[in-house]
């Protein structure tokens, strides 16, 4: 039975210089991508949170005229009841 030596090599081939390149710039364009993924989320965000700032100011104004409705329709209820008393 004879047994192998295992010798490392100081040269490297043209394919694995290649394949080590391939990895490289796969590697440079995958963070490129997510760079440009953030940069579009970090847009996303801030306009999602103008809308939601624009929304709040909107319902608040809605709640104050319901606020004010109701106030009428108290009025109209308590004055409704006292002439009812006072016939």
């Amino acid at each position: 039975m004879s047994q192998t030596k295992w010798e490392f090599s100081k040269k490297i081939d043209i394919p694995t210089i290649v394949v080590l390149m391939g990895i490289a710039v796969g590697g440079l364009s995958y963070v490129s991508e997510i760079e440009k993924d953030v940069a579009l989320n970090k847009q996303s965000i801030a306009n999602n949170a103008a809308v939601i700032s624009e929304m709040k100011t909107e319902s608040q104004a809605m709640f104050m005229r319901i606020d004010n409705k109701l106030d009428k329709m108290i009025d109209i209820i308590h004055s409704y009841q006292t002439n009812k008393r006072n016939q």
